[in-house]
């Protein structure tokens, strides 16, 4: 009884050890598709650094450890000065067709709509960002994604000053986590 027990104790420890390391090397072994992104910033705002810093901290956040991101800067020049919002996949797909990734995304940040409000107690203010995404599997030559999303914020402030760098920064953290999850349920490993 004591041999079984102990036969059937060495096997459950073979196993144990085998599942670990394969799961280990099934990790090791996927190879991670190539991705290349070029964020444009379009608002025309004062604290654009600002901006682009939230929008590259959520797609770092959304990319990093499950994609190889590609240099984009060469790719960045050839697209700052247009906006590809109304062009066709055909016109898109040869000017990123020699970058080598398998995944071209494409985001936009659109200028700020602001609105304020006024009365004797409190000075409102709404920000709307807006950010179009494409993103294109340019394997297959299919759009994954092809979307403006825009988001509204609000504040209000009894001291009758709202900045619109704090609204528009607030509306574009809420923009920015909602394409994120976007991202990360349409684009495939």
């Amino acid at each position: 009884m004591k041999k079984q027990l102990c036969y059937f104790m060495l096997l459950l420890s073979l196993l144990c050890g085998l599942s670990l390391s394969s799961t280990c090397n099934a990790q090791q072994i996927r190879t991670k598709n190539t991705v290349l992104t070029v964020y444009i910033n379009n608002s025309g705002t004062t604290y654009n650094k600002e901006l682009d810093k939230i929008v590259n901290e959520e797609l770092k956040k959304r990319l990093e450890g499950l994609y190889v991101e590609l240099d984009n800067e060469e790719y960045i020049e050839i697209f700052k000065n247009k906006s590809i919002i109304q062009s066709e996949k055909r016109e898109v797909i040869p000017l990123v067709d020699g970058s080598g990734a398998r995944y071209f995304i494409y985001m936009e940040l659109l200028p700020f709509v602001e609105k304020s409000d006024y009365n004797f107690v409190y000075h409102n203010k709404a920000m709307t960002s807006s950010v179009f995404i494409w993103i294109i599997d340019l394997k297959t030559n299919q759009d994954i994604l092809r979307n403006t999303f825009s988001l509204k914020e609000k504040d209000s402030t009894g001291d009758w000053f709202i900045g619109d760098k704090s609204v528009a920064l607030k509306s574009l953290r809420s923009m920015m986590f909602k394409i994120g999850e976007h991202i990360s349920a349409k684009l495939p490993l």
